[in-house]
């Protein structure tokens, strides 16, 4: 008897000690810590810093025979302290593979006129001739200011080519307006 005793408490100290396979829908694991002595209330919360926020005016149309140049101005500039809103002209899009302007006729696309533009800080004057995308910046703001703190004039200088023919000609000059860091 004491042997059968012996077998089956073995048997059931066996079968107690293998690993059960276990089922279930969900497993979770709640853990509990209770801090004491740090503070009553949350700390508070701090904003997201407010997005900038511009309007710059460049006129949609500018005829070299009535105006002097292109005036880019600003009605708002919220961009934060430590930032500059350049208005530059984009080269790769404004310029050809050989770095010209050109205008073409309204009337025969395939004539066309040269037109070398430049960036001034001084209403009417040439200034500075836009090459390259190192001096294509034609305007800068800070912030709060609607007026540029650099250039904001554009003057276009157009001249005729040996087959350019009378009429009107047209260009599209494209345009980056981008929020940097200031120097």
């Amino acid at each position: 008897m004491k042997k059968k005793a012996l077998a089956a408490f073995l048997s059931l100290a066996l079968l107690l000690a293998l690993p059960l396979p276990a089922s279930a829908a969900e497993t979770t694991t709640q853990i509990y810590c209770t801090f004491s002595g740090f503070r009553t209330e949350a700390p508070p919360v701090t904003p997201a810093p407010a997005q900038p926020t511009y309007e710059v005016s460049i006129p949609a149309a500018y005829d070299t025979n009535t105006i002097p140049c292109l005036s880019i101005t600003a009605s708002n500039v919220d961009i934060g302290a430590g930032k500059l809103l350049t208005v530059s002209v984009d080269c790769e899009k404004t310029f050809d593979e050989n770095g010209f302007f050109f205008l073409s006729n309204t009337e025969r696309p395939n004539i066309k006129a040269i037109c070398n533009l430049y960036r001034s800080d001084t209403y009417g004057t040439t200034g500075e001739w836009i090459s390259s995308a190192s001096t294509a910046t034609v305007a800068t703001f800070q912030n709060g200011a609607t007026s540029p703190s650099s250039y904001g004039y554009l003057h276009a200088d157009v001249s005729a080519l040996d087959d350019t023919i009378d009429g009107t000609y047209t260009g599209t000059i494209y345009f980056q307006i981008e929020l940097q860091d200031a120097p």
